[in-house]
């Protein structure tokens, strides 16, 4: 393959554009930036601040708020369409009207007649799309291919695949709302299901499992049985192990190849006909000799810049420009494409539930008081005991919880549910309507730094007015200790209400700096015209299963060890 691929005889200079300027984007767009014949005409994103990043960082100035208006500035011969798949087939299909060739990120569409559709078209337009299946074309599988021919392991009798996904990944935990995989017809697994498809594909039989991963009784686990002409195959997909792992397993009948995607190694077990108890020692040696070989070849790879990520999209990204400028065959076929598409309806189909039901529930609690009082972060390990003594108190509780959360403890005590984000500004004002008592506790104990800040101080705002417009009687703040500057205290020193607030918050850490500038929103409400105010600072919290001593740091018989928190 050359140097530079997109430089194919005589061939002009390719104008690209980039419709989506997500994770994925900077990749894609990485890749193209080293060709001398590729110039990136534009980047579109309803998210112009996000579309600007991405193009300060490559020298790319055009920026547009939507596909459309980047295909209608002038000539743009690709389009990369990397935007949530719901809107894939739309602008495919007026990219492909408008004589644009389409590279588009997985799942190609959304359903097998609209993959077919864009097909058609396609070949009416004489126009060339791709799906992005980069998997065929990580070099750990095409060596894999290379090892299996020579080692002659003979016909292939059975393949699985194991992939499992993280819930707790930054784009779907900190995303604003539901995050759009969730709302794929397959829901989040789809996101990822095309990968081991497109890799193990034919007749399907879907076994959906809840393992309470997900709330609500969603389905979390899938095993998919393929039943082929000549093999037969197994998928699971799964989010219940709250880790990531992907693998490829391949038995033939001469020998078994295990390929990991995650650390990038793959081994080779061949028949040798030696007895089983030689074979105890021989063969787990042979995959230790292995592994030590590729982890030292992957070592000097990274070293070399040779191992980076998503190495597959830059081969497949290669193998497509070279199609475009009349070089090779597709990188994937439409036949595969269609199958793929047609395999992702069939498992959908029996998936079981995999969509949130995210409506509102009324309360069933016996009310005893009038005040009613709606809750913030009413599903943590705080707000769901606050919520406890506020139904048993007989307040009217409303809880405004996240879609994603898990409500089935705040459920059973028959609290009313209203599903919201506590940056969203105007549901949390339309939650707030008609309480006297606000208790706000949602803050994000971990992740991005501008997510953590985010659902503190924003959201700490949008409490404020939220509780000012809908003319809110009390609003209860839960800060933190974390706020005290206490790292200037004496020995001895006691804290109350009147010492000194942390001045330099961004030092200590993103919570404490995060709370340490909420603090100064709820504390500007003492002063104000509106709800009376009350901000509480508490430290360690523990009760109900949360034992102060395992806070505090392991315990060895009786003796605690605390090592400086």
């Amino acid at each position: 393959m050359s140097s530079d691929p997109y430089l194919s005889g005589n061939n002009p200079i390719c104008r690209v554009g980039i419709a989506g300027c997500g994770r994925i984007a900077e990749h894609h767009v990485k890749f193209l930036a080293n060709s001398k014949n590729i110039t990136i005409a534009g980047l579109a994103d309803p998210n112009t601040d996000q579309a600007k990043r991405l193009g300060e960082r490559y020298g790319i100035r055009n920026i547009f708020s939507s596909a459309d208006e980047l295909m209608q500035s002038g000539d743009i011969d690709v389009l990369h369409i990397l935007t949530p798949p719901k809107h894939h087939f739309a602008l495919a299909s007026r990219a492909i009207e408008k004589g644009i060739h389409c590279l588009i990120e997985k799942p190609l569409a959304l359903s097998f007649e609209e993959t077919k559709k864009l097909y058609g078209l396609a070949e009416e337009k004489r126009i060339k799309i791709c799906p992005n299946f980069i998997h065929l074309f990580n070099p750990l599988v095409q060596q894999a291919k290379e090892t299996i021919q020579k080692n002659d392991l003979g016909s292939l009798l059975h393949a699985e695949s194991y992939l499992s996904i993280s819930l707790d990944d930054p784009e779907l935990r900190e995303a604003t709302g539901l995050h759009w995989s969730y709302e794929l017809p397959l829901g989040v697994m789809q996101n990822n299901i095309t990968h081991p498809l497109y890799l193990l594909l034919e007749d399907i039989t879907v076994y959906p499992r809840q393992f309470g991963s997900l709330p609500q009784k969603m389905t979390d686990h899938l095993d998919i049985l393929l039943k082929g002409s000549k093999a037969n195959g197994k998928i699971t997909i799964t989010v219940a192990p709250g880790y990531e792992n992907y693998y490829l397993k391949l038995f033939f009948d001469r020998g078994i190849v295990l390929i990991d995607f995650i650390t990038q190694t793959f081994l080779i077990e061949k028949r040798n006909g030696l007895p089983r108890t030689i074979n105890r020692v021989l063969v787990n040696y042979g995959k230790a000799r292995q592994l030590m070989g590729k982890t030292a070849k992957n070592i000097i790879n990274f070293l070399r810049k040779k191992l980076f990520p998503y190495q597959g999209l830059k081969y497949l990204i290669d193998s497509f420009y070279l199609w475009i400028g009349g070089h090779g065959d597709p990188p994937v076929s439409k036949e595969l494409a269609l199958d793929v598409s047609f395999a992702e309806d069939e498992i959908a189909k029996q998936a079981g539930r995999v969509h949130f039901q995210n409506i509102a529930k009324p309360s069933s609690q016996k009310i005893t008081k009038k005040e009613k009082v709606l809750v913030t972060g009413g599903t943590g390990y705080l707000g769901s005991e606050i919520i406890r003594q506020l139904v048993a108190a007989g307040y009217p509780v409303r809880a405004y919880v996240r879609r994603t959360s898990h409500t089935d403890l705040i459920e059973s005590e028959g609290v009313e549910l209203f599903y919201g984000d506590i940056r969203q500004a105007e549901l949390l004002k339309e939650a707030s309507s008609g309480m006297d008592i606000i208790i706000h506790l949602a803050a994000a104990l971990k992740g991005s730094q501008p997510f953590m800040i985010n659902c503190c101080v924003e959201g700490t705002k949008n409490i404020a007015d939220a509780a000012t417009r809908n003319g809110i009687r009390q609003v209860v703040y839960v800060s933190s200790f974390s706020v005290y500057d206490y790292y200037h205290l004496k020995d001895g020193a006691v804290l109350d209400e009147e010492s000194p607030l942390e001045p330099e918050g961004e030092q200590r850490g993103i919570y404490s700096w995060a709370k340490r500038q909420a603090e100064d929103i709820a504390l500007s409400q003492l002063s104000a015209n509106g709800p009376d105010w009350t901000v509480l600072r508490p430290s360690m919290l523990f009760g109900n299963g949360h034992e102060l001593t395992s806070l505090i740091g392991p315990k060895i018989g009786s003796t605690v060890l605390s090592f400086g928190r």
